[in-house]
């Protein structure tokens, strides 16, 4: 009895140590375990934060509150109903803060959208700030994908935190931001893009508060401006510190890099849409502004004068304004008090009409007559029917702007004339005017060129114009898609079919008579982006039945090379 006794006693003593040590045998079994990323969308491509494998978080339902997400526990109000004391803020770990900078890089990398919002949102929320920028710091250090490290980057709770990243960056990757080093790994160059807006932020606030900045940064502004290079910086420069100097009116900043930009401009080798943001800034170098009129009567500020109708407001939305054209609009919403004192007084529309009165080239002129077209330039309807009366060079572009200042009947009708005229350029310039007309009744006059006209050799224009106006071109294609039409006006007509309608244009490129036609159908299918692997191969199948069959050697070679595109 006694040794089965000592037996019971010894097991009851052995069971809870054996328990506890085969726990501690787990936890440290997997403690020290090593973990890959679980993502097989980003093998081969480090992150800075370690997977936690089984041990990673998952985010709760959005309704839920995760434990130690920052939110401090609400206590329950007594029954007595009294107060509740102050809510006090709660700090997470460093290892919640890697957890959802780990979730924030698998989600960039899967591009889960959501995923990125949810952890984003959550970083927001963690305390302290300055643990959260510790850890995002250490997690750009090491983390080797440019589009994870934007991701990173904007996690950062303080500014100086953020500036302090962007500076190390800017010195660790000099060559970078100098464009002596143009190789750039996948969204490299929308990385340095975000880290230079910090830089710029930073030294046009130094401009604003001390009137100086950064040397560092005045030395990069200054190479992008000498250089023109890298051609990244030098847009983000014309965003991020021409448009805050302007709207600011930072005189000494723009006049500390006035030599910088009058060779830039005279240089002329960045797009236009560039060198106008760059000659806006020129402008405040000139005291008073106004005075910049004066270099625009020198034959080498010639094409810079097209600026001066951006600095009015926009007379309306034209039909054919580009909304990718590089406009710039200093006035209007932005009530520039500056820019009100150029354009009052008669000054700067003298100096318009003057300049297209006088010598300057063709397509100077051409885009000034655009400009004031599209913008409310002071007597800018008496200068274009000006235009019209001498008959120059540019009288084809004084009638595309006339159409624009058309108001009644009578100016429709005046173009509609023209249209007729045998000089081919004029009837084209004819045609397109009543095509930006904002009248209703410029769609009859296109009708009564299509069908009255005698000058055979823009009626095709005149449809495609009538059907780029109409709100619904149904009515108008079945019309024009008829056998009975001319082919030229069906080959226009096939071009403004509607892109999802696969079925109608396969069947104009099969039964239609004219290769002319034909071709126009089979153009249109080949500039589809299939939206799926279904529709790629519906294509890639019917290019080469069409290859194969179609009696126009012109139509195979074309399907040819269409379905050599759609192959995988």
């Amino acid at each position: 009895m006694k040794s089965n006794r000592r037996v019971i006693i010894a097991i009851a003593v052995l069971l809870p140590l054996l328990a506890a040590g085969g726990y501690g045998v787990y936890y440290v079994m997997n403690q020290g375990s090593p973990v890959q990323w679980n993502n097989s969308t980003a093998q081969n491509a480090s992150s800075a934060i370690p997977d936690l494998g089984s041990r990673s978080y998952t985010p709760p339902p959005a309704n839920d509150t995760p434990e130690g997400n920052g939110e401090a526990p609400v206590d329950d109000a007594g029954e007595d109903g009294g107060e509740t004391g102050p809510e006090e803020e709660v700090a997470n770990s460093e290892r919640e803060i890697d957890i959802w900078l780990s979730n924030l890089a698998l989600s960039t990398k899967a591009g889960d959208r959501k995923g990125i919002a949810l952890y984003h949102e959550m970083l927001k929320k963690a305390r302290p700030h300055e643990l959260v920028d510790d850890r995002v710091r250490n997690a750009l250090t090491n983390e080797q994908s440019a589009w994870v490290r934007i991701q990173f980057y904007h996690a950062f709770h303080a500014h100086e935190a953020a500036l302090d990243w962007a500076t190390h960056v800017h010195d660790t990757r000099t060559a970078k931001f100098l464009g002596t080093d143009d190789l750039y790994v996948a969204g490299e160059i929308e990385e340095l893009k975000q880290i230079s807006r910090t830089l710029y932020g930073e030294l046009v606030n130094g401009w604003k508060k001390n009137e100086q900045g950064d040397a560092r940064l005045m030395a990069l502004l200054r190479n992008v401006l000498d250089t023109e290079k890298p051609a990244w910086l030098l847009e983000e420069t014309t965003r991020w510190v021409v448009l805050p100097m302007l709207e600011a009116h930072l005189v000494s900043f723009v006049r500390s890099i006035e030599q910088e930009l009058r060779n830039l401009l005279l240089r002329r080798k960045a797009e236009r849409g560039i060198r106008e943001h760059f000659f806006a800034a020129f402008i405040l170098t000139f005291d008073p502004h106004k005075t910049i009129l004066n270099e625009l009567e020198r034959s080498e500020w010639w094409d810079y004068a097209s600026f001066l109708p951006l600095l009015y407001p926009g007379r309306h939305r034209l039909t054919d304004v580009d909304p990718d054209a590089a406009v710039i609009r200093l006035s209007g919403p932005m009530q520039l008090d500056w820019v009100e004192a150029l354009t009052e007084g008669p000054e700067a529309p003298a100096l318009i009409e003057r300049l297209l009165l006088g010598s300057m080239p063709i397509e100077d002129k051409r885009l000034l007559i655009q400009r004031i077209a599209e913008y409310a330039v002071p007597n800018g309807r008496a200068m274009i029917e000006a235009g019209l009366d001498r008959k120059d060079e540019n009288f084809p572009d004084y009638l595309v702007a006339f159409g624009s200042f058309a108001a009644d009947d009578a100016d429709l009708q005046r173009l509609t004339r023209i249209a007729d005229d045998p000089d081919v350029a004029a009837a084209q310039g004819a045609i397109e005017g009543l095509r930006r007309s904002g009248l209703n009744d410029a769609d009859a006059e296109l009708r009564k060129v299509l069908e009255q006209g005698t000058n055979i050799g823009v009626k095709s224009q005149a449809l495609g114009a009538l059907l780029a106006r109409a709100k619904n071109k149904d009515n108008l294609l079945e019309e024009y898609l008829d056998a009975g039409k001319d082919a030229s006006l069906r080959a226009v007509a096939v071009a403004h079919v509607d892109i999802t309608d696969i079925e109608r244009l396969k069947t104009i490129v099969t039964d239609d008579a004219s290769p002319r036609v034909r071709q126009a159908a089979l153009t249109r299918l080949g500039g589809i982006v299939p939206e799926n692997s279904r529709v790629r191969k519906d294509l890639l199948g019917f290019f080469r039945m069409v290859s194969s069959r179609d009696s126009s050697p012109v139509i195979r070679k074309a399907a040819d090379k269409y379905a050599a595109e759609f192959q995988d």
